[in-house]
């Protein structure tokens, strides 16, 4: 699922075993109020439950559900390419109600998913190339106030060698 979140539209790319469709969404402008609404209530100590799964499950139905409800076959596993505002919704704790209507379930309960920030990572057909020697290895990393520590105690270590 490849989304595009223009100036005033919005699509869902969809790339099935069935082939290519896409979907148009909801305005832009939508889209963004509701994601920024979304994580406003993910951090807020004040929201309440009810009102974070109504914000989720908005977004779950205007994002995952009505996108894949054309599919003609079923589906375990998503690839999401987000976009614009979408790349900062965690599509894995988007809500839908169950189909008994009495629970909410999570995206993650539903698929597998994975994320992908480019089409082309999907589709690139170039070899991995394998170094011909095993290598493993590690560096440290100082800051400015260790590596000062580090060079007075270097000196001063230096400074009680008793020459020869």
């Amino acid at each position: 699922m490849e989304y595009f979140v223009g100036a005033e539209q919005a699509f869902v790319f969809i790339l099935s075993d069935t082939g290519l469709q896409y979907v148009e969404l909801e305005e832009p402008s939508i889209i963004n109020a509701k994601v920024r609404q979304f994580n406003q209530l993910l951090i807020s100590q004040q929201a309440s439950m009810e009102t974070l799964a109504e914000t989720s499950s908005q977004l779950h139905q205007l994002l995952v559900e009505r996108p894949l409800s054309n599919l003609y076959s079923p589906t375990t596993h998503l690839v999401i390419i987000p976009d614009g505002v979408l790349l900062q919704l965690p599509f894995d704790v988007l809500m839908s109600e169950s189909k008994a209507g009495a629970s909410l379930a999570y995206l993650i309960e539903q698929y597998s998913i994975s994320y992908a920030y480019s089409n082309r990572l999907l589709f690139d057909a170039t070899p991995e190339v394998q170094a011909p020697l095993i290598f493993g290895g590690f560096g440290l990393e100082y800051d400015d106030y260790t590596l000062a520590g580090l060079n007075d105690y270097a000196d001063e270590a230096n400074a009680n060698v008793p020459s020869t």
